[in-house]
């Protein structure tokens, strides 16, 4: 849900807040009111185009969470446009085998959620999109993975948003081909449902996955810096 508090729109989910580009004076007057309305609530705060907050978060032993390059694609991006989109399908036999790779991305049967939720709570302790999340979320969600012997050994998750985009969490792969492959899924399968554009952050020191989201044919649009701070 969505509060105002200050004249600042703090959107509200569990234990958590998530404030958007919010800077000194403004920020000096919201931190004491939200200590008042919501002790204990973990303060994400989330910058975009590398601005910088000030000093105010380090006094209040903000850390930082992310700092992450900003890609999006939309159809026409995508680097094998042979067909026309409306053509794609979330299928394994539309997607390009890169080299190295010795399995392709499958959805995620519902059988094996647990398997994958494990997973990703284990690799991914911090994220606000945990397991529990989307399982009580499942409709907005598009989970491809890669097994190895039976096990997952990566995945990728989409999250579906109204009305056009769709955004990309979570890539988890051991090669540089393996999130090429995964991240292909993806983007299929949101252009596959109609989507007309595909978000995804990557982390500034994640090489493996910069490169994968430009070969892929992401284009670099922003930056973003995530700010933690307790109440």
């Amino acid at each position: 849900m969505k509060d105002i508090v200050a004249g600042v729109e703090v959107v509200v989910s569990d234990d958590s807040l998530h404030i958007n580009d919010i800077f000194e004076p403004e920020i000096l007057q919201l931190w004491g009111l939200l200590e008042a309305k919501y002790p204990g609530y973990g303060v994400f705060f989330c910058y975009h185009n590398a601005e910088e907050p000030g000093d105010f978060l380090t006094e209040i032993g903000a850390e930082i969470v992310d700092d992450c390059v900003e890609f999006r694609l939309e159809p026409e991006d995508l680097f094998h446009t042979g067909s026309p989109v409306d053509s794609f399908a979330p299928t394994d036999g539309n997607l390009a085998q890169p080299a190295g790779m010795l399995t392709q991305p499958t959805g995620l049967d519902e059988s094996r959620f647990a398997e994958f939720a494990a997973l990703h709570d284990s690799l991914s302790a911090n994220m606000f999109w945990n397991s529990t999340r989307i399982s009580d979320n499942r409709e907005k969600w598009r989970i491809f993975v890669l097994s190895d012997e039976d096990e997952i050994s990566g995945y990728v998750m989409t999250a579906i948003w109204p009305p056009t985009l769709a955004e990309i969490f979570g890539v988890v792969a051991a090669t540089e081909s393996e999130s090429r492959a995964l991240l292909t899924a993806a983007t299929l399968d949101a252009f596959a449902l109609g989507k007309q554009e595909v978000l995804v952050m990557v982390e500034t020191d994640n090489a493996q996955e910069l490169a994968a989201a430009r070969a892929v044919g992401f284009r670099e649009t922003s930056y973003y810096r995530g700010y933690k701070a307790q109440l």
